[in-house]
């Protein structure tokens, strides 16, 4: 990561960094099937690795995105309202 930005080239490696590491992964994990319609992606850095973490998210009515919302009990699953 330390290596995505340059004084002298600005964000050109910074974009270079994103399609090689993040683009690329991404587009494994779509063709391999592990990522499907409305899932969500979240990425960490660690030890100089990133990690991917997919989640599907849910697909609720009206009411029942508002009743959720409302209880706020359930803070792991992300909802896309229909």
């Amino acid at each position: 990561l330390e290596t995505a930005y340059s004084p002298v080239y600005g964000a050109r490696p910074l974009r270079r960094f994103l399609e090689r590491h993040v683009i690329t992964t991404l587009s494994k994990m779509i063709i391999g099937g592990s990522l499907v319609d409305h899932s969500m992606v979240h990425i960490s850095a660690s030890g100089g690795k990133l990690t991917f973490t997919s989640k599907r998210k849910t697909t609720v009515s009206r009411s029942e995105y508002e009743a959720k919302r409302r209880r706020r009990d359930d803070d792991e699953d992300e909802m896309v309202l229909d």
